[in-house]
């Protein structure tokens, strides 16, 4: 079995056929240095340097070739010698790499990995916000479309909980507060948001997660650590009256994979959240129950992104209850059940619900198995 073909195996036991595809196909249909960067910690390759070594092989096998950039965070480090410790790693492993001196140009970056090389960069510079400034440069310069940080302990915990999703321009004050955080952990989270926010004029998405989870991150849309985003805009409507109605159309059959049943634009919906560029939306009628969610669609990519979370935020800050159905085979329904505050399977349906009264169970399963199928 040829390497590519053998890591391309390994994605496909991380999560489905499709998931591995896709994002290989995204990955390389961007200019190849805008790719991905990854920041490792001189304290991540103490612990983990086979693990990360493996997956930069991974990913040369696969043709992907990300920046790697060395001693970002730890003040008084010896980047040099550890940028120069993972190069010989790699180098032993037949993977074709160019160590960069401190300060090279983003000309010879693009140069080595239009080659095919990975360009390993150490960060030797005493003060932290001047290392963040220089990586801010090199990720607008070569347009980055994620950065990766790989930590030891993974991505971040809040009350003992894995933060998946963090929306910096909602959520950020709350995640500083959490006192799971550690200093480091804080100080990452700040440098970043003045990073998307300040430094990167393009969409840049940041992920922090264990070595281990690397290919999992990138590979599936659940992902495997934290991802902080800048945040997208989410339109709500009332009614379809100001909808473009054949982006929405195209939104759902892309989602869905086929076309709505004929009449579904016809039955009219009390809200419609639309992700400003249309890659994701949320339809709501309003019942004497509260909210009932007709239908929640958000592309593949969007997936990635995490906008399902931020179009699911501004829905239930408008709605204290809701109610809505999936098949159980549906992929979306594992997070269904994180939303939820409780399920009812009623034959081909799964019933959920949320700030709903208990009593008032057996109405909300009534009322979603009187829905029309939509598709």
């Amino acid at each position: 079995m040829k390497p590519a073909e053998a890591v391309l195996k390994f994605l496909q036991s991380v999560g489905r056929d499709s998931e591995a595809d896709f994002y290989l196909k995204l990955f390389r249909a961007t200019a190849r240095e805008s790719f991905a960067a990854i920041a490792v910690e001189e304290s991540t390759l103490e612990l983990s340097s086979d693990a990360v070594a493996l997956d930069l092989r991974f990913l040369a096998a696969l043709d992907l070739i990300p920046v790697v950039v060395v001693g970002l965070h730890e003040p008084g480090g010896r980047p040099q010698a550890y940028a120069e410790r993972l190069a010989e790693a790699l180098q032993s492993a037949g993977v074709s790499i160019q160590l960069m001196e401190p300060g090279a140009d983003e000309t010879r970056v693009v140069s080595a990995v239009r080659l095919g090389s990975i360009p390993i960069l150490p960060l030797p510079e005493p003060d932290e916000r001047t290392r963040y400034y220089e990586l801010g440069g090199l990720l607008s310069a070569l347009r980055t479309r994620k950065l990766i940080f790989l930590l030891p302990e993974g991505g971040l915990l809040c009350g003992g909980e894995l933060v998946s999703v963090v929306n910096l321009s909602h959520q950020y004050e709350q995640l500083l507060a959490c006192p799971d955080l550690s200093p480091s952990q804080r100080t990452l989270v700040q440098r970043t948001r003045q990073l998307i926010f300040e430094r990167v004029s393009h969409k840049l998405i940041v992920s922090i997660t264990a070595p281990l989870h690397l290919l999992q991150e990138l590979f599936t849309v659940r992902g495997a650590g934290t991802l902080l985003r800048k945040g997208v805009r989410v339109n709500a409507h009332r009614g379809y009256v100001t909808v473009d109605m054949a982006r929405l159309r195209l939104l759902l059959e892309h989602s869905f994979g086929r076309a709505p049943a004929e009449g579904f634009f016809d039955r009219q919906v009390d809200r419609a959240y639309l992700e400003q560029d249309y890659r994701g939306a949320a339809l709501l009628v309003d019942t004497a129950l509260g909210g009932y969610l007709t239908k929640f669609a958000v592309t593949r990519e969007a997936q990635g992104e995490g906008i399902g979370h931020d179009l699911w935020q501004c829905v239930t800050e408008d709605y204290a209850t809701l109610v809505w159905r999936a098949r159980p085979e549906n992929p979306i329904t594992p997070w269904y059940e994180k939303q939820c505050d409780g399920r009812v399977r009623a034959g081909r349906w799964i019933v959920f619900f949320k700030g709903l009264d208990p009593a008032r169970i057996p109405e909300a399963v009534q009322l979603a198995l009187d829905q029309p199928v939509d598709f």
